[in-house]
């Protein structure tokens, strides 16, 4: 950046979150690729809301590849994340991975709750 100020986690997870909401899922992507120039680490959050815009934007190859990156750097989904990549999911029509993800996330101890289950069901179904 310029001046020497330098983004943070949390600048990284906000700005990511607005592609969410925005559907921006290739700046989404972008910064993504970024991070690492800055030094950071995506966290369970910044992946949540990449997953999430690439999904919304029907790029369900894109959330799955980024599923893929979370576990190679050990970054396990959290609810939000699990439902982010349900949509993927989806999307997809790729029942058998969301019924893996979640026994996945029931050995990791991730608390699902009801919501979680009743869109894996949409996902089967």
């Amino acid at each position: 950046c310029e001046q020497g100020v330098s983004p943070s986690l949390t600048t990284y997870g906000a700005i990511v979150r607005v592609c969410e909401r925005s559907s921006w899922w290739q700046s989404a992507l972008e910064l993504l690729g970024d991070m690492p120039r800055s030094l950071l680490a995506p966290n369970v959050v910044v992946f949540s809301s990449a997953v999430a815009a690439c999904s919304r934007a029907n790029e369900w190859r894109w959330a799955l590849e980024l599923h893929e990156n979370m576990k190679e750097g050990g970054v396990k989904p959290d609810v939000i994340a699990g439902s982010a990549l349900l949509s993927a999911y989806e999307h997809g029509r790729l029942w058998q991975s969301a019924v893996r993800l979640v026994a996945d996330m029931r050995l990791g101890r991730v608390g699902l709750d009801s919501a979680f289950y009743f869109k894996a069901l949409d996902v089967c179904f």
